[in-house]
């Protein structure tokens, strides 16, 4: 191949380039064009796999091949826009695959977060099962991996909520405001994790621990 002035066929992937014979026969032309549609059907199945190089080399040394049959060292004047045609052929469904497998991978990294996020607040509800006492530390419970920007810090905080920033974080976590604020408060220690029958036990008072549902 070297000889003739045409690539060397190198590739990146399993792919066993054919032997071209010096100068090359028809049975070259054959094996060379067989190996193309390996390497393209390759990329399309697997398109990190390959390169668009490693597709362009090897047309582009199909081509070369199809030139030199039978010795001829001048390309024919439709060789090129030929060429051009063909490669831009080959690499049209190869850049809509591509273009699929990056919605894919941002798919994916979506999903990524929102796990991530969901590990977080089950670390956050977990943590808050724990906390009994008016010292103990509440841990965020975010949504859209934001916290709240007034959420308590402790048991204390969580029972003394009222007014506005109990209206605020009743909107952040979705829940209602309808009855009595004990009531809501309820609601709001249920949905950060904390144990409520563990605090009425430890004699919190009961408007924070109202019979809401």
């Amino acid at each position: 191949m070297n000889a003739m002035n045409t690539p060397t066929l190198q590739f990146n992937y399993p792919l066993v380039a054919p032997v071209v014979t010096i100068p090359p026969v028809l049975g070259d032309v054959a094996n060379i064009a067989l190996h193309r549609q390996r390497v393209v059907k390759r990329k399309l199945e697997e398109p990190l796999a390959i390169s668009d190089d490693d597709v362009a080399n090897v047309i582009i040394a199909e081509h070369a091949v199809v030139q030199n049959v039978g010795g001829a060292q001048v390309a024919p004047p439709w060789f090129a826009p030929a060429m051009a045609a063909a490669l831009e052929n080959a690499l049209a469904p190869l850049q809509v695959g591509i273009a699929t497998l990056q919605k894919d991978v941002t798919a994916i990294r979506a999903d990524v977060a929102t796990l991530q996020t969901d590990v977080v607040n089950l670390t956050a509800r977990s943590n808050n099962s724990l906390s009994v006492a008016d010292t103990d530390p509440l841990l965020p419970v975010a949504v859209g991996g934001v916290p709240p920007a007034n959420f308590p810090a402790d048991i204390a905080a969580l029972r003394s909520l009222s007014g506005a920033p109990l209206h605020d974080l009743e909107d952040y976590y979705g829940l209602p405001h309808d009855h009595s604020e004990g009531r809501r408060r309820f609601r709001l220690a249920k949905k950060l994790g904390v144990q409520v029958p563990l605090v009425r036990q430890m004699t919190v008072p009961e408007e924070l621990l109202g019979d809401d549902e």
